[in-house]
């Protein structure tokens, strides 16, 4: 139990300093983002609240949905050429 929670607490404090860093270094929320799941899991395996545990549900599937938004289409498909060969 109590390792469980130094890892949860090692996972969330490397995900936090990390976030800092890349903010720190310029870079925008939408690459700062990403570090949110891991720093909310190791919240979650270190407390165990529920609200850490819907919060990651959120963004899993708010990331879910963008991701099948924001899908481009896929390239129309060749048409397959005709047989060449000639038939007998």
């Amino acid at each position: 139990m109590m390792l469980s929670k130094a890892l949860g607490l090692l996972v969330a404090l490397l995900a936090g300093y990390l976030m800092v860093a890349r903010a720190a270094g310029g870079h925008s929320f939408t690459e700062l983002a990403p570090l949110s799941l891991p720093l909310l899991a190791g919240v979650l395996i270190s407390g165990g609240h529920w609200s850490v545990a819907i919060s990651i549900g959120l963004i899993i599937i708010a990331w879910i949905i963008r991701t099948i938004i924001l899908r481009e289409p896929l390239p129309p498909s060749a048409k397959p050429e005709g047989d060449t060969a000639a038939k007998s």
